[in-house]
């Protein structure tokens, strides 16, 4: 039996099925998948943190945050260039719910500010948005 994820490609494309421990196989994507989920989640967390930074502390500003904005929404970009159905999470209330609190926890524990909105004021779509700076 091969081991190691990289073989198996290999013998996926020589139809050798027969070769493959199938529920071995299907562990890994599973491992797999649920890490790009996870990925995701934490990096659509930080981008909501520094956008929540960017709105509730205007005299603060500056290039580092613009960065990381622009950073986080081409990582998320290129995660779901990468997967395509990782896009289904943005219509997910539940899912976006989740990654605001990451947002707000980090925003607050950054910025000191204790009262930030518990609910998301953005959509996914402004979230992601190349251009939505908020309240620029």
């Amino acid at each position: 039996m091969p081991h190691g994820l990289h073989t198996k490609p290999h013998y996926i494309k020589a139809g050798k099925m027969q070769e493959l421990d199938v529920a071995n196989l299907i562990e890994e994507m599973e491992a797999m998948s649920r890490k790009e989920h996870r990925e995701l989640l934490r990096r659509m967390g930080i981008l909501i943190a520094h956008l929540l930074k960017w709105t509730y502390q205007p005299t603060h500003r500056d290039d580092s945050w613009r960065r990381t904005i622009l950073d986080q929404r081409q990582e998320i970009n290129d995660l779901i260039e990468d997967s395509p159905s990782l896009a289904n999470h943005f219509h997910d209330n539940e899912w976006l719910q989740k990654a605001w609190q990451r947002g707000v926890q980090q925003a607050a524990i950054e910025t000191g500010i204790q009262i930030l909105p518990q609910e998301p004021i953005w959509t996914a779509t402004e979230i992601r948005e190349k251009d939505f700076f908020a309240y620029e």
